[in-house]
């Protein structure tokens, strides 16, 4: 979860200004933001339809 350090409304652009990590057995990687969910039902994507 992600949170704004002084309560304020967490933007787009805060998100996307910010360093984030995951960390899995104790070893941190690092991760990527995404602003949309990259879940793709009907597989648009993997046919190469971006739009």
């Amino acid at each position: 979860y992600i949170s704004h350090p002084n309560g304020e409304k967490v933007t787009k652009e805060f998100l996307e200004s910010g360093n984030y990590e995951v960390e899995v057995l104790n070893k941190r990687y690092p991760a990527t933001v995404y602003i949309h969910s990259p879940f793709d039902p009907e597989n648009k994507r993997m046919n190469g339809n971006y739009s």
